[in-house]
């Protein structure tokens, strides 16, 4: 009886781990998307008129041109 019930215990241990693990990298990993789009919105901020900005990490690519609206005089 006590080896099931220690069974039992680690088992809902080993459980409780493995969800609370996926909920962590799950998190990290928005984390780490919310600091890239933070920082790609930041270094767009900063671009000249005309500038382009071409980022890549692992399958994610991104490529931004600024353009000045029509008529607006460059300066």
């Amino acid at each position: 009886m006590v080896v099931v019930v220690t069974g039992a215990v680690v088992t809902g241990l080993l459980a409780g781990w493995r969800l609370a693990s996926g909920w962590m990298e799950g998190r990290v990993r928005v984390q780490v998307f919310r600091l890239r789009e933070q920082g790609i919105s930041e270094r767009m901020r900063a671009l000249p008129a005309g500038g382009t900005l071409a980022e890549s990490h692992s399958a994610d690519e991104v490529s931004v041109r600024v353009v000045l609206p029509r008529g607006a005089a460059r300066g």
